[in-house]
């Protein structure tokens, strides 16, 4: 998908981390604000899931389904 792509290689101070098959997991950036969050299934799909900011370094990721796959923040 044209967007996903443009999403991921046009973002600056981007952080990205890998994550395990879960319905909520809690991600750790360190990028000192309440970043833009998107994630991406290991077939580069986009994936919507509830983004609750934690604080300006954390996010927790949620949703009904199983999920894994890379998520991007900038």
């Amino acid at each position: 998908n044209k967007f996903d792509a443009h999403f991921k290689k046009n973002f600056t101070n981007l952080a990205w981390t890998k994550l395990g098959n879960s319905y909520e997991q809690t991600v750790v950036h360190n990028l000192g604000k309440k970043p833009a969050v998107q994630v991406f299934d290991n077939y580069d799909n986009l994936l919507i899931l509830d983004v609750e900011h934690v604080d300006t370094n954390t996010v927790k990721l949620t949703t009904k389904s199983l999920f894994s796959g890379t998520v991007y923040m900038n």
